[in-house]
């Protein structure tokens, strides 16, 4: 019986190459026709579409696979074999080579033969801060032991650290078996790395990219154009202490979810305009450190922003030591309760405007102004007495 969301997958045998084998769902059937989640290279019109049968004991050729534009297709057919499991000699599970991550890491003289962190996951993090988690939040371990990892195209054993006999640039292939739900922790402080294409990744299942490049503080290259967020709840810290970093695309990016997007640039000191106009901002509770220490920032547009929700923007824009303009007129800080240090060492700050702000909920603005040399209070515009009072009190 052929159903949407069951599991298939193909041979493939991309523009003449060795077979490769992936592994997906149908998630439509019209007619003759059927749309399903098997990446696919170009070459692969015409390789079957396989379903295994729901007692497990045979196959099921039930497909032709078809290129087009913007998704993948199949033909039905009405040609069905059948073997037992015993003679089936295709490791669905140990090949999934169409989700991938290419990276490129710089090797130093004093890096030769140390153990250099490539790869994480979020339950080596939590097992060395010794934090107890429950069974079912280890499952993105399993997820990530399923990755194959290829230095200079030569497989290497899987590990999270590796040694690298010589300096100079590696080029690292991580290919994934199945679709992750976490990448939390993914490459957390893998500080030699330089250069992460996530163009051929599936994220369409990841819920959670909690501190996903974390002090990768080598990286001046990021390929985020294809990436799925639309499930994603969790930003924070995603791009922390990323200290090379001097551009990101970020227009990719489906955040309606999310509700924490607090740090998510914090440390990332060589940004200087960060393009956020799509960010869809509705669900996010916690804005704290945002963009705290981006010292190279000197612009920022922030006015499509949806506050409505959000609690916490302590430390915002902390240490944005070259921003001039901050324009926050369609803020709503209904909500708001801890505005500490928001603009704390903002030193090249001339305007700021507050025009919608409302404090009346707030519990804290301790040091809220302080650092803000180049600011005068005729320069804030606001109709809010205690914002005035907590500047003129941080700037006695």
């Amino acid at each position: 019986m052929i159903y949407e969301n069951a599991n298939v997958f193909s041979i493939q045998y991309p523009n003449g190459r060795n077979e490769e084998y992936a592994t997906g769902k149908i998630i439509k059937i019209n007619g003759f026709e059927f749309v399903h989640l098997i990446p696919t290279n170009e070459g692969s019109s015409g390789s079957p579409i396989i379903l295994f049968t729901k007692d497990k004991n045979s196959i099921q050729v039930i497909g032709i696979h078809k290129e087009t534009k913007d998704i993948n297709k199949g033909t039905f057919i009405g040609e069905i074999f059948s073997t037992e499991n015993n003679d089936i000699n295709i490791n669905i599970n140990n090949t999934f080579n169409n989700n991938y991550i290419f990276a490129e890491i710089k090797i130093k003289d004093e890096d030769i033969n140390r153990e250099i962190r490539i790869i994480n996951s979020y339950e080596e993090e939590q097992r060395r801060v010794n934090r107890k988690e429950l069974k079912e939040e280890y499952m993105n371990e399993e997820e990530i032991k399923f990755c194959k990892i290829r230095t200079n195209d030569k497989p290497i054993q899987f590990n999270y650290y590796y040694k690298f006999p010589n300096k100079g640039k590696y080029t690292i292939k991580y290919s994934f078996n199945n679709y992750l739900t976490k990448t939390n922790y993914m490459f957390y402080e893998c500080s030699s790395l330089i250069n992460i294409d996530l163009s051929k990744f599936n994220t369409q299942d990841v819920t959670n990219m909690y501190s996903m490049f974390f002090g990768c503080s080598s990286l001046t290259n990021i390929n985020l154009s294809n990436i799925n967020t639309q499930k994603v709840t969790n930003m924070d810290r995603m791009f922390l202490n990323c200290s090379s970093l001097t551009n990101i695309d970020l227009s990719n990016f489906n955040t309606q979810n999310v509700t924490d997007m607090s740090c998510m640039f914090n440390g990332c000191t060589s940004l200087k305009i960060i393009n956020l106009s799509n960010f869809n901002t509705q669900n996010v509770i916690n804005m704290s450190g945002m963009f705290s220490d981006c010292s190279a920032l000197t612009k920022i547009n922030l006015s499509n922003f949806n506050t409505q929700n959000v609690t916490d923007v302590s430390d915002m824009f902390y240490g944005c030591s070259s921003l001039t303009n901050i324009d926050l007129s369609n803020f709503n800080t209904q909500k708001i309760i801890d505005m500490r240090y928001m603009f704390n060492g903002c030193s090249s700050l001339t305007n700021l405007n507050l025009s919608n702000f409302n404090s009346q909920n707030v519990t804290d603005m301790d040091y809220m102004f302080l650092g803000c040399l180049s600011l005068k209070k005729e320069k804030i515009i606001s109709e809010d007495n205690k914002i005035f009072n907590q500047f003129l009190k941080d700037n006695n």
